[in-house]
């Protein structure tokens, strides 16, 4: 007697959740004999993200699917209209998403949970370790507005919805994949499972395959400064930034200074990292493909969650309390640090 097989869907939103969906899939459900996969990877009009050469033809259970839509937009999208008609006639078991505050996310796990699919929560970032409950009526109101005139303009069937800043907030998440099911402020008490990012050798053969990612060019994978820029939209920060990385190029004058830009960076600051004679990798390829791959190296970051992902050949370090020193710390980040690997450090002094 054949026995039918699961079905998961995946909904990802970036390359970081793409890198940690097909983590899942390598070290959960790679036996085609059991699992049928798909993967929507969902992409805005200004086309910034996964602009790069991928395999998408990695296993044979698994179907890959680009939809293209602008949250934001009310008008009608017959794309995300048909996605999502399709996605809720297929009997799926599980259902996989990261950002739950995406309105697509959010319709499908309401949708999806009706029919007995399991809703299950992937890692994005450090959200799950500075959880809150804080009350936000004026944003949660004016996200409640945005989400009705989102359903309404692409023809979708309405349910009320009223978010909030909580994590793992929908009441029809029953599974929760993360990197430090300890640190994590689980109110709701949801079942978890501990999802370890490219550690096992299936998951970097998957990954990087995707990616088409290689570690050919030695130079930038032994005996470096991998700094790992974040789009933090601060002209202070900016300036301090550039500085900083100049001060670290002279205590370190033995390690090649590796700049990993994030997709967003302004093409002004683009230019001031290029005559810092640094090298620059703009590909949209996760810094913890990089990361892993690391010999010898210290990662730098003000706070990236890239840094998240260990290596026991590399030192690790959070510089944002050097900008709380200076008083241009962005007042609305609270970090947590959920690792035992990443020391936070508030002078150049302390890099060793």
């Amino acid at each position: 007697m054949t026995l039918s097989k699961e079905k998961i869907l995946f909904l990802v939103h970036t390359e970081y959740h793409m890198m940690v969906a097909l983590t899942i899939i390598a070290d959960n459900f790679a036996d085609a004999t059991k699992y049928d996969i798909i993967i929507y990877q969902t992409e805005d009009y200004s086309k910034r993200r996964f602009q790069f050469q991928k395999d998408i033809h990695l296993l044979p259970n698994l179907n890959y699917i680009v939809i293209r839509y602008d949250e934001n937009s009310n008008t009608f999208n017959e794309e995300l209209f048909k996605a999502v008609h399709t996605i809720s006639r297929t009997g799926f078991s599980r259902f996989v998403m990261f950002n739950h505050h995406s309105f697509l996310a959010i319709y499908l796990s309401r949708k999806l949970a009706l029919k007995n699919t399991r809703i299950v929560l992937a890692p994005d970032g450090l959200k799950p370790y500075s959880n809150t409950r804080r009350m936000t009526p004026r944003w949660s109101l004016k996200t409640a507005i945005k989400f009705y005139k989102f359903i309404k303009g692409n023809r979708l069937s309405y349910f009320f919805h009223y978010p909030s800043l909580e994590y793992a907030n929908l009441k029809e998440i029953s599974l929760i994949y993360i990197h430090f099911p300890k640190a994590f402020l689980n109110f709701r008490n949801i079942v978890t499972k501990e999802v370890k990012v490219l550690e096992s050798e299936n998951s970097k053969h998957l990954v990087s395959r995707y990616f088409k990612f290689s570690t050919s060019n030695e130079e930038i994978f032994n005996n470096v400064i991998f700094f790992i820029n974040q789009p933090l939209n601060n002209q202070d920060i900016y300036n301090f930034e550039i500085d900083l990385l100049e001060q670290i190029k002279l205590k370190f004058p033995h390690y090649k200074l590796v700049i990993k830009l994030h997709p967003l960076t302004d093409y002004d600051h683009v230019e001031k990292f290029k005559a810092l004679n640094a090298t620059i990798i703009s590909e949209t390829y996760p810094a913890e493909l990089y990361i892993a791959q690391l010999k010898h190296s210290i990662v730098l970051s003000f706070w990236s969650t890239a840094s998240l992902i260990d290596n026991p050949s590399c030192r690790f370090y959070w510089l944002y309390p050097m900008l709380q020193n200076r008083g241009i710390m962005l007042s609305y980040i609270n970090i947590q640090n959920p690792t035992e690997h990443i020391l936070e450090v508030s002078s150049i002094e302390q890099l060793q």
